[in-house]
Order: C-alpha cells, then structure tokens, then sequence
C-alpha cells in the first residue's frame, strides 16, 4: 500500500511539473498561429517560461500584453492569462482575464472605464463590460453591458441609451447551432425600459462564417469594383446556405419605451413572415430617426420626414393601420 500511495505522488508530481512544461511549449505556438489570422501586421515578442508565458503583440500605438499562467490547479485552470488591450482608435485601455479550466470550459471578462472614437461628433461608451462562457458541449453565453452609449453628429442626430444589458445563450454542435437566443435591455433618457429578445434557431455554423466573411470584405471593398461584386456573390451565396439549413427567426418582444410592442417570426425557406403589434407613431420615430440620420448622415428633420415617408408608404401598401398617433401592423398583408 505504501509503494501504491508513492507511485500515485510520483505521478502527480510529474503531471504538476511537466504538464506546465507542455503548455509552454505548446502556447507561443498558438499564439503566434492566431494573430497571423486576426492581426498579421502585428510584431510579436514571446517570452517563454516553465510556468509563465508573456506574450506582448504591438502595431503602432495599439498594444496587446496577456500574461499567461500554466496549471494552476488550486484555481482549476489549465491556463489562466491576465493584462490589458491599448488601442488608439477607438481610444481605449481594455482590462482582460481568461481561464480555462480543468474541465474544459472557457471563461474571458473584459472591461474598460470608457470608448471613445472618431467621428463628426460626440462617439463614447462608458464603463462597458464584456463576459464570454463556452464548454465542451456546444453551449455558450455572452453578457454585456454598459452605463451608457452616446452617439452624436454634427447633423444634430443623437441616439443616448442608458443601462445597457445585453445576453446571448447558444447551444448546438460542430455542424450547427439549434439554438441562439439574445436579450437586449436600455433606456432612453427620461424614458422607460425598452427591450429586445429574439430567437434564432437551425442555424449553419459554416454558412453563419462564411456570412460574416462576405460582409467584411463587402464593407472593406471599393465601390462597383469587381472585388464588392465577389463579395456580395458570397453573401447571397453564403444567405441561400443559411435558408437551406432551415433558419427560423422568431421576435419574441419589441418593446420601445413601452410605448410600440411588436413581435413576430420568420421562416425564410418557406417564406413566411408573421408580424403582430403596433404603438405610437411618434415613439417609433424617436428611435427609428436618429439611427437613420447617423447611418445615412442625414441632418435631424430630413432623418425624421424620411423615417415619416417610410412609414407613410407602409400604410399606403397596406402594411400598416394609422389611427392619429397610431399604428397597427396589418399581419394578413404582409404575407
């Protein structure tokens, strides 16, 4: 027995020392693999250690510093990396933590004090928090937050929104997601609560990426060039994959200022679209008209009359029921 017990803390004293020696050895590797995917014009230094690794990966004035920890098996992690993002556009200093632990799930939390960035006014959110989850299985959460996001033009457009709250849960497989769900909570000033839960479900995991891929490229290409044309070829390609797959949206609440209340869902490969709700016209042109004017740069009243027309337009196709200050979504039209 006692031979047993010494071999067992033999074993485990080799797995605490060398499984840190393995990790180190592996790391630099993965680190180096990932910015030469996410940020190829950065220059990486790594300094390896048998139970530390520090990686600082820099491009002008934007700097990434993590300092990783291997095995920390009192803590539950595998690896446990710690430091800070500076970047200069937007102008922020982001605080990171991430582990991954024992049992294979994942856990990172950034925050930062406050955002800003460039623009024709008034860019900056404060005090913005970020927290991601995933396991093994194919589930993961997402939860974000911030005091407050205001943005601003010199075309007297605003858009200020206040305790922000935003989760998002998923399961699925390699294959596919069944499931993503997101919740979005905040306020306007001096408004009640508005929020937003959608569900989306059937969903290509490899069309999902090869969407997002065309999008990107669409918005870094010129113009009417061949590459915008390509581009958008990939996102109706990438679209149609999406619908094959059977992709179901469903808008289980709208709800702005408690004021416009509308839900609904949409099933594209069969082309059914369900709306259901209504409110007051005029709260939904407070939101609808700022994120009109700052997208487009209109000045404020052209932003407004426009988002008016738009809804002029649905009332005259039959789409919309206006009674004064209201309006009422006439579902039977829409489809």
């Amino acid at each position: 027995m006692k031979k047993f017990f010494l071999g067992l803390l033999f074993v485990l004293a080799l797995i605490a020392l060398g499984l840190p020696g393995l990790i180190a050895a592996w790391l630099p590797g993965q680190i180096e693999q990932s910015l030469d995917e996410h940020w190829p014009e950065a220059t990486l230094v790594v300094e390896r250690g048998w139970f530390n690794t520090t990686a600082i990966a820099q491009q002008g004035r934007t700097q990434l510093k993590l300092e990783c920890h291997h095995l920390r098996w009192w803590r539950g992690t595998l690896l446990d990396a710690n430091g800070n993002l500076m970047l200069s556009e937007p102008q922020t200093n982001i605080e990171i933590d991430a582990r991954f632990n024992l049992d294979t799930t994942l856990h990172i939390h950034a925050h930062s004090e406050r955002v800003e960035w460039a623009g024709t006014g008034t860019n900056r959110i404060d005090a913005p928090t970020f927290t991601l989850e995933l396991n093994g299985s194919g589930e993961g959460k997402l939860v974000a937050s911030a005091r407050r996001l205001n943005l601003a033009d010199i075309l007297a457009n605003e858009l200020a929104l206040a305790e922000i709250q935003v989760e998002s849960n998923w399961r699925g497989s390699d294959e596919r997601l069944d499931q993503v769900r997101l919740n979005i909570q905040t306020e306007r000033a001096a408004q009640p609560l508005s929020q937003l839960n959608l569900t989306a479900a059937s969903i290509d995991r490899e069309a999902l990426a090869q969407l997002n891929m065309a999008w990107s490229e669409l918005q870094n290409a010129p113009p009417d060039s061949l590459q915008a044309q390509m581009a958008g070829l990939g996102l109706i390609s990438a679209w149609q994959q999406l619908v094959q797959a059977g992709l179901v949206l469903e808008l289980e609440t709208l709800n702005l200022d408690r004021e416009v209340s509308i839900s609904g869902r949409w099933q594209p490969d069969q082309n059914m679209l369900g709306l259901q709700g209504g409110g007051r016209t005029p709260a939904a042109l407070d939101w609808i008209s700022p994120m009109l004017g700052l997208s487009q740069q209109l000045p404020a009243e052209k932003a407004r009359a426009k988002a008016w027309q738009w809804i002029q337009q649905a009332a005259d196709n039959d789409y919309l029921r206006l009674d004064g200050e209201q309006f009422e979504i006439n579902d039977a039209a829409i489809n």
